[in-house]
């Protein structure tokens, strides 16, 4: 509201862009002489100011004008990691909560203990590592299309298709993943 009122009094035409936060912050140290240390030096807050390009927020960290650019990311890679740390991160809730219990609610001999101990890391590996290959499989039709997007090419229109379909379908194939292959693995390796 206080900027369009700024622009408002000046007679400009337009309103003027909204202003993030921290740049606010920065003109108020830099109006009141102190720079952002609040020694004086008004050439710090110009040099963050500048520093700074596009707006920064918890999604978008800032990208600094000083740095090299980054390399190029495959996104069907990094797709698939981020599902795959996903998957692993809430399996590893689960077993937790469920050694959890167990812990609490078995009453087993001390052999019986070490013997349980000793198969979790087996029992927890089997089931993962079939679920990530699961996994892969469903964004086969994924990744070749965000290579090509990665590269600047324009993938078929049957590989955009196949890709837009599994991508609107991956909740249901996980689900049904779960259901019908993780839940009878995790009991089997129980």
């Amino acid at each position: 509201m206080a900027a369009f009122y700024h622009t408002a009094v000046q007679g400009a035409a337009q309103p003027a862009a909204p202003v993030h936060r921290a740049e606010r912050r920065l003109d108020w140290w830099a109006r009141r002489g102190r720079g952002v240390t609040g020694d004086g030096s008004d050439d710090v807050a110009a040099h963050r100011r500048a520093a700074v390009e596009g707006p920064v927020n918890a999604l978008a960290p800032p990208a600094l004008s000083g740095h090299a650019e980054a390399a190029p990311v495959d996104t069907g890679r990094a797709l698939l990691w981020r599902l795959i740390l996903i998957y692993l991160s809430a399996t590893s809730v689960a077993v937790a909560l469920t050694l959890l219990l167990g812990l609490l609610g078995l009453e087993f001999t001390p052999r019986q203990w070490v013997i349980f101990w000793m198969a979790v890391p087996f029992g927890v590996t089997f089931f993962t590592s079939i679920d990530v290959v699961v996994v892969r499989g469903h964004l086969a039709p994924l990744t070749p299309v965000l290579a090509a997007l990665d590269r600047g090419e324009r993938p078929g229109d049957m590989a955009v298709a196949a890709a837009l379909v599994r991508a609107l379908n991956l909740p249901q194939y996980s689900a049904v993943r779960v259901t019908v292959l993780h839940g009878p693995m995790a009991v089997v390796s129980l």
